[in-house]
């Protein structure tokens, strides 16, 4: 196994007992690596893989890192549920951030993990945006489309919108925090040493850098978050003496998990 400690940053929290509470630290002044105490979003960083701005994310939003945490271990439970009967059963996801080949050499298995794991970002802050866990986000907007029939919108729908820009944020950063990192590499060398670095590269398959791999996982955590954006379907509920439904309040919400996990 190799660790890819900027590969599978957020997936690796699913093994993670870490306190998010951390308020009594806020009005302690004496806070920090003397006072013996650490930040969550620090240890996040050295033992979990957090890049720069993720943990900046983390520290100025502590309160929604519950919420990542358990998104690491749905897409986790996800993918292994949708694989349970087949060759590859995504039991390699359990050891992040330690991986074995199938999810570091731009492999079929490795695109799925990223998309799931994207999706699955995005499910679990969409509901708890709905749900009124979050102070940051609210209910989805009512949909502009008129209502057919006797129903009008009302509830409250999943705010997917929200979901994905916290998700393309918190995720994305990785690897572009990756492809600017080679190309500043690229521009302190020569032409020949970047095409012999290419070649020894550990990262390379089929003939793909790390710069070029990390271009195809943008791709493929966008993917993820469609797929769970064009997934939203209206659920409705009746109003009405005695059961009669005489108006029907309906709103946009998310299936589950399995099936966009299937999709």
């Amino acid at each position: 196994m190799c660790p890819a400690t900027t590969d599978f940053e957020y997936r690796s929290l699913q093994h993670s007992h870490l306190q998010w509470n951390f308020s009594s630290l806020n009005s302690n002044p004496g806070r920090g690596i003397r006072s013996g105490v650490r930040s969550p979003c620090t240890i996040a960083r050295r033992r979990y893989g957090f890049v720069k701005i993720q943990a900046k994310l983390c520290r100025h939003s502590m309160e929604i890192m519950p919420y990542v945490q358990a998104a690491a271990v749905l897409a986790s439970e996800t993918c292994k549920s949708i694989f349970r009967d087949r060759r590859w059963n995504c039991s390699s996801i359990v050891t992040a951030p330690f991986l074995t080949p199938d999810l570091t050499r731009a492999t079929r298995e490795q695109a799925y993990v990223y998309a799931i794991s994207s999706a699955a970002l995005t499910y679990t802050m969409a509901r708890a945006c709905s749900s009124g866990a979050l102070y940051h986000c609210t209910c989805a907007s009512k949909p502009t489309s008129l209502p057919n029939g006797q129903f009008q919108w009302g509830g409250c729908g999943d705010n997917v919108k929200w979901g994905a820009q916290f998700a393309k944020r918190f995720i994305d950063n990785v690897e572009k925090h990756k492809i600017d990192k080679k190309n500043t590499s690229v521009k302190k060398e020569s032409e020949q040493a970047v095409k012999t670095k290419m070649q020894k590269d550990q990262g390379a398959y089929f003939g793909m850098d790390n710069n070029a791999i990390a271009t195809v996982n943008l791709h493929n955590n966008r993917v993820g978050r469609k797929v769970m954006t064009d997934s939203l379907r209206t659920q409705c509920k009746c109003h009405g003496v005695s059961g009669s439904c005489n108006i029907k309040t309906c709103w946009k919400a998310l299936p589950p998990m399995s099936e966009v996990g299937e999709i």
